[in-house]
């Protein structure tokens, strides 16, 4: 009954990647929009990049873990057959995959697409290390937890608050403004229907233009083929990117249709109320109704 269920959930799923030709596993394949790491090594940089942080992410609970417990002595029971397989299903595989996937592929994955199966370590670790502790020890444990949990917190809220990022404090409905009104001086006779760069800019432009204009990720009509390709060539598309490298990355992977960047200075202020300035990087892809 339960594998039934479980399909009934995921047909819809199944059917909307069959229908794009499993678009999704393409973009999770050969995702490098930057480049960063372009020889051999990359299969090896990749995948001990993503164990680190699974580790990072889990050191201070086990090292807590461990401090307030002792070894138990060694059960003579075998454990239930059906919970080991279920956590090794749930915990183990989906590491290895995402491990096995980097290395193949040479493309990097991003840490949180493991955390579901991440939060489940921690059951994994009273499941199969059975350690003995009382009951003060356990109420210090969930204390300490309590500590790190506020510590991490702590530290994401100063990340908000520092950060350059053009993805926090900004106005997007003004950056939006200023690029479409960029695009309209660079491609006159030309209506803005696609934008494209990363998933941020592209999904931004997307959703505080005025009309509706189609987001293109990584400038890669191909790995979006839920939108008309020919109407994307005729019709060209606004390209936008937070750094030199990226915009130029895009320019190598399309050539010369993709115009030389231009750049526009973003003015916001932080949460301090300090004025700050970014640069963004952006360009025309020349479809057939707009190339000069």
């Amino acid at each position: 009954i339960s594998v039934c269920i479980c399909i009934l959930i995921c047909l819809p799923h199944l059917l909307w990647l069959y229908d794009h030709d499993f678009a999704m596993l393409g973009y999770i394949a050969t995702r490098n929009p930057t480049g960063k790491i372009t020889s051999i090594l990359r299969h090896f940089a990749y995948p001990l990049k993503f164990l680190s942080a699974q580790l990072l992410f889990v050191l201070p609970a086990a090292i807590t873990f461990v401090f307030f417990t002792k070894k138990q002595p060694k059960e003579t029971t075998e454990k239930n057959t059906t919970a080991t397989r279920f956590l090794l299903c749930i915990c183990v595989i989906p590491t290895l995959f995402w491990v096995s996937k980097a290395a193949i592929f040479g493309a990097p994955v991003k840490s949180m697409w493991n955390f579901p199966s991440l939060f489940a370590w921690g059951i994994c670790a009273f499941y199969f290390i059975r350690r003995e502790w009382s009951e003060q020890k356990a109420k210090n444990f969930i204390r300490v937890m309590l500590y790190w949990s506020c510590f991490f917190a702590l530290i994401y809220g100063g990340q908000c608050l520092f950060t350059t990022s053009l993805r926090f404090q900004s106005d997007c409905k003004q950056i939006t403004r200023m690029l479409t009104s960029a695009y309209k001086e660079e491609a006159p006779t030309s209506e803005l229907r696609y934008v494209a760069g990363n998933i941020w800019f592209s999904d931004m432009v997307n959703l505080y233009a005025p009309h509706e204009v189609k987001p293109v990720i990584w400038v890669n009509i191909d790995a979006n083929p839920w939108f008309d390709k020919n109407d994307f060539e005729q019709s060209g598309a606004l390209v936008v990117a937070e750094s030199v490298n990226e915009y130029e990355t895009y320019r190598q992977k399309v050539g010369d249709k993709l115009t030389p960047f231009k750049q526009s200075d973003i003015i916001y202020h932080n949460y301090f109320g300090k004025k700050k300035t970014r640069p963004v990087y952006w360009g025309v892809y020349q479809g057939e109704k707009n190339e000069k």
